[in-house]
């Protein structure tokens, strides 16, 4: 799992970009 792809899933999950 990358970091940015991380950032990415968090951001879709929560909503918080």
């Amino acid at each position: 799992f990358l970091p940015l792809l991380a950032a990415s899933f968090a951001c879709t999950v929560t909503k918080k970009c």
